[in-house]
């Protein structure tokens, strides 16, 4: 079930809602809008909590092993790329302090992104057992 592949549109609850807009497909040579229903997909009606966040940045060859983000880092981290926060804070901080009350949020370098989407699928997440917050 497609929700969006660009922005998570968060209400004040912490729920995300549907923002279906046709997906970047890259390819070597073009660059491909799809409908989800193009790819046999079907597009969410209503609003799911969150359960799991990325923050990740991009390494070529680099092998996805995040740590778990505690709830203060958390939110920083998500900040950061939240558009909404310059023109609506208040309501963008209650959405995303909602989101990592129930949401693991996890941090790290990744390669390619089918192969982390295909681990956190399979359910190997590979995340550190001890919290970001807890080192020095």
């Amino acid at each position: 079930t497609y929700y969006s592949d660009e922005y998570a549109v968060l209400d004040e609850q912490g729920c995300v809602h549907p923002y279906p807009q046709p997906l970047a497909i890259r390819e070597p040579d073009r660059r491909l809008r799809l409908d989800a229903a193009d790819l046999g997909g079907t597009v969410g009606t209503c609003p799911l909590p969150v359960g799991l966040a990325l923050v990740s940045t991009y390494r070529e060859g680099a092998q996805w092993q995040p740590t778990v983000l505690s709830g203060g880092r958390a939110v920083l981290a998500l900040v950061a790329h939240t558009v909404s926060f310059r023109r609506q804070p208040a309501a963008a901080l209650r959405a995303l302090e909602r989101v990592v009350a129930t949401a693991t949020v996890l941090d790290g370098v990744r390669g390619a992104a089918a192969e982390v989407a295909r681990q956190i699928l399979d359910g190997d997440r590979r995340v550190s057992a001890e919290p970001v917050a807890a080192r020095s």
